[in-house]
């Protein structure tokens, strides 16, 4: 019996002391952080996170480069955490790291945010992360993915050919986040707060008149919120659009130069004919009807817009040089218009 409490002891000092290794070792091959050191990073713990979440949350935001190693680290010093937000410094140990989060949790720090229309969605991950919400890798793997309990997301299609799953539902409107907050919940409070705007402007019955999906409803305005300059405009580019979705002819085709700027990643004024010609299921140059998904994302009166479009025989529109947009029946009205 004592031989064997005598190898179980020894057994026990070697995992310890093997243990340990490894996470010196870890922090000495794998600790560098992916964020700049000395910078200070605000991460909020939520109630019930597990320690594998913290580690988790901690390498999305680059304060650990490890969370397997750092786990092992949390384990061996006794880490306990508690919900609440913390500020911490990349290039901090992984004992220091444990200090700062066994101690107390700042007050609840909230940043007000605006989110224009017709932001993109990389342009608000751009925001959210220069704001110290969330950072912009976690938020582009949160929007990427439609597994949210939300009635509208159920429309969205070909998921695995857009840029981002939820680009369109991510609503335009200044928003209070909590700094540290994990990118799911972020996420939510887009998605909460569009389907409070779509259901108030939105109801299965216009759908169903249009014979489009909300899905459909949703790129169609994203373009609207890009093409169209003001109120004034919106009606009217709207149903230039809807004119066109209806032919069977080329005219199908709704040459928004708004959808190939997406698929650059860059608001050229001009476009070249090779822009035009790119291939790429947002390119409404080259496939008829919808692009793959939305461009931006629309604010309230773009979504009205796509549903109600003002009633016109046009086919064309251009921009005038009084900053207007001019509108056309004929592609000879069109080049006379743009002539001018």
């Amino acid at each position: 019996m004592r031989k064997r409490k005598k190898n179980g002891f020894f057994r026990t000092v070697l995992a310890a002391m093997v243990c340990m290794a490894l996470i010196v070792g870890g922090i000495r091959l794998f600790g560098s952080p992916q964020g700049e050191s000395g910078q200070t990073v605000t991460i909020r713990i939520p109630q019930g996170a597990t320690g594998t979440d913290v580690a988790q949350l901690l390498g999305e935001w680059g304060v650990v480069k490890s969370p397997l190693l750092y786990k092992l680290a949390a384990r061996f010093y006794g880490a306990a955490y508690q919900p609440g937000v913390y500020d911490l410094t990349i290039g901090d140990s992984y004992a220091q790291i444990i200090q700062t989060l066994n101690g107390a949790p700042n007050s609840a720090s909230y940043v007000r945010v605006l989110i224009p229309e017709g932001f993109e969605a990389r342009q608000i991950a751009d925001r959210l992360a220069e704001n110290g919400i969330v950072s912009r890798e976690a938020f582009e793997q949160a929007i990427n993915s439609t597994d949210y309990d939300f009635d509208f997301l159920s429309s969205i299609t070909d998921k695995g050919k857009r840029t981002y799953a939820l680009e369109g539902y991510l609503f335009p409107d200044t928003y209070e986040f909590e700094r540290g907050m994990m990118a799911e919940e972020v996420v939510k409070v887009f998605l909460n707060r569009f389907e409070q705007v779509f259901s108030a402007v939105c109801d299965q019955t216009r759908l169903d008149e249009l014979g489009m999906t909300a899905d459909e409803v949703v790129t169609l305005a994203s373009i609207i919120e890009r093409e169209a300059l003001s109120d004034a405009d919106r009606g009217l580019v709207s149903g230039v659009f809807h004119n066109r979705l209806k032919r069977t002819d080329y005219m199908n085709r709704l040459q928004s130069c708004a959808t190939v700027q997406y698929i650059l990643k860059e608001r050229k004024p001009v476009l070249s004919t090779e822009d035009t010609q790119i291939k790429s299921p947002y390119n409404t140059y080259l496939n008829p009807g919808l692009p793959v998904g939305p461009i931006a994302n629309p604010g309230r009166a773009s979504l009205s817009a796509a549903l109600h479009p003002e009633q016109t025989d046009c086919l064309y529109f251009g921009l005038a040089a009084s900053g207007r947009h001019v509108f056309s029946r004929t592609y000879e009205e069109h080049l006379a218009a743009m002539a001018q």
